[in-house]
Formats: structure tokens, sequence, C-alpha cells
């Protein structure tokens, strides 16, 4: 039997937005009688991921991937429903999970230009609390590999 990676239940995100107008009346009247809308960017989804599944998550601009990967990563919380990865929930931002995952969002790079290779792979030995004699070995072998 498969475990269950990732299990999402009528998951929900809804923003209130405020309606901007025009002019400077109706920008003051707004900060004293603002008018909201609010708009769901992710409408009571379902689905699991088995342990060893790959999946794609495709949709139309503006569908809610974003959104949703955010949900599951703990980056947002959702407004209804909920979501477990790896047993865990993510809203709950523990440690153990955070250091569980690994996302990359968009074209955002995620190393520091000012670090150089070893300074940047010290800073992921830190985060990710990786023994020091491991450290080194690895970076050994890969110098060597290169």
């Amino acid at each position: 039997m498969n475990k269950e990676i990732i299990k999402v239940h009528d998951l929900t995100k809804k923003y209130l937005i405020n309606l901007q107008k025009n002019g400077i009346r109706q920008r003051i009247e707004n900060l004293f009688w603002p008018q909201t809308k609010e708009l769901t960017a992710v409408n009571s989804i379902s689905f699991s991921i088995d342990e060893g599944e790959s999946v794609g998550f495709i949709g139309q601009n503006g569908a809610g991937k974003t959104t949703t990967i955010k949900m599951l990563t703990g980056t947002l919380y959702p407004t209804s429903g909920y979501c477990r990865v790896s047993g865990f929930n993510p809203a709950d931002q523990s440690n153990d999970f955070k250091k569980s995952i690994a996302v990359v969002m968009g074209n955002r790079s995620q190393i520091f230009p000012d670090l150089t290779p070893r300074d940047y792979l010290k800073l992921l030995k830190v985060i990710y609390e990786v023994n020091d004699t491991v450290f080194e070995n690895t970076c050994s072998k890969v110098a060597r590999m290169l």
C-alpha cells in the first residue's frame, strides 16, 4: 500500500480586497466607508499524492496554483479545509516540517550572489543541520567530480 504524502481536502483561500475609487472625494469616503469584495483564489479543492508519484500542477494564470502551493508550504493559511504534507499540518510551521520540504517559486534565485559557493554550502549545512564530517566528505567528493 502506498503512503499518502500530500492530502488536501476542501482547501479554500479567500481574500477580502478593497475596491479603490478614483478622485480625492471617493478616496476620502473609502477611508471611512471602505467597500470590499471577496475574491476566491482557491475554491474547495481536494486531492492526494502518494509517495513516489510524480505530478504536474498546471492551469491558467490566476487559477490558484501558487496560492495552493503556498498553503501546502505553510506560507499562507487556508480560509477553510485542510491539508497534510508528510504527516504535518503546514499551518503549524513546525521546524521539523520546514526542514522536510523545499520549494522554488517562479524565477526568483535561491542563491545569494555575494556568497562564495563554499560559503553558500556552509549556510545550507547550518540550515539543514548537516554533520561536520558528512559535510566535509561530501564537499570533497563533489570537488573531485567537478
